[in-house]
């Protein structure tokens, strides 16, 4: 499966460029070597000149997705019931070190409908896509990124302790996880068997990126390649 990367200046005005060459070389042939054909063919060629102007103007104001080098991370607490001699269960929680993908909008309009996806053997035409969720409550699932601003994306978190009666041993403990799209509760997904991954944001408007992600198990931190 491929998946589209950030492109380069030349890349995303490249079409716009290629279409304004062609048409003024079509003028200077129709003026120089089609003069008696140059006052009907001028003003067409000089027409379909607005087509690569509009065609560039469209890329230049539209939505650039770019994924940030540096992840941000926060703690936050799964709470669980488990049962011990005691009849009733007892309430932990089970800290995690969540890190998170800082997505950017260097465009000059919003994006809308950003996606995010966490993709395990990326580089196969097998891929096992998921979902993962943005932290803001309200758009789990899908979020609007302002121009200039940046979203955070849940993607991994880190075993780090336990909240409550320490004198509970709380078994199946999942050392790595991943959200869902809804988040955190569903129950998240264990990804304690990955090592590489990737990360991949799509858009309503905005051409999809993606980046090449290393677990780092010993580290209890992952790196974005």
């Amino acid at each position: 499966m491929k998946y589209c990367i950030e492109l380069t200046w030349f890349e995303r005005y490249l079409k716009s460029l290629i279409l304004g060459i062609l048409l003024a070389v079509a003028l200077f042939i129709s003026i120089f070597y089609l003069k008696e054909f140059s006052q009907f063919l001028s003003p067409i060629i000089g027409l379909l000149f607005s087509v690569p102007i509009s065609l560039f103007w469209f890329e230049y104001k539209s939505p650039i997705l770019q994924i940030k080098k540096k992840p941000d991370t926060a703690i936050f607490h799964i709470p669980k019931m488990i049962k011990g001699d005691e009849p009733t269960p007892r309430k932990v929680e089970l800290s995690y070190n969540c890190f998170r993908i800082v997505v950017e909008n260097k465009g000059r309009s919003s994006v809308n409908k950003c996606k995010g996806y966490l993709i395990v053997d990326g580089e196969t035409e097998n891929d096992i896509v998921w979902r993962v969720c943005w932290i803001i409550n309200k758009e789990r699932s899908t979020v609007s990124i302002n121009v200039k601003d940046n979203e955070f994306l849940d993607f991994i978190a880190f075993y780090e302790g336990m909240k409550g009666d320490e004198n509970i041993t709380v078994p199946n403990i999942v050392p790595i996880i991943a959200p869902t799209e809804d988040g955190w509760g569903n129950p998240p997904r264990d990804a304690s068997n990955m090592v590489k991954c990737k990360v991949l944001i799509t858009a309503k408007n905005a051409k999809p990126v993606t980046a090449d992600i290393y677990i780092d198990k010993k580290r209890k931190e992952i790196r974005i390649l």
